[in-house]
């Protein structure tokens, strides 16, 4: 399975179903957003998503300092299987 994380900036909320190859200026502004892994440091570029396999934790950092708009996603799941995925998230500020 993989995780990827969306990110948009703007005033509406995008549709954040639309398929990246489908994207157009009138129906989806958005974009993959690349995260850290909090375990070892690793950048993980938005487009390539993040690999879950079996049952894992995984803490992630989003930066998202300019954006409005964030979604979550999985994909890949293999057949017949049950996933769960739960989504987490804390703002905080460096002040």
């Amino acid at each position: 399975m993989k995780i990827f994380v969306k990110g948009a900036v703007g005033d509406t909320r995008p549709d954040f179903t639309v398929n990246s190859g489908e994207r157009s200026a009138n129906n989806a502004w958005w974009d993959y957003v690349e995260v850290v892994d909090l375990e070892d440091g690793a950048a993980i570029d938005g487009d390539t998503g993040v690999n879950l396999s079996g049952n894992v934790v995984r803490l992630i950092e989003v930066n998202i300092n300019s954006l409005d708009w964030l979604s979550v996603h999985s994909t890949a799941v293999v057949g017949g299987a049950t996933s769960t995925v739960t989504c987490v998230g804390v703002f905080t500020t460096n002040e």
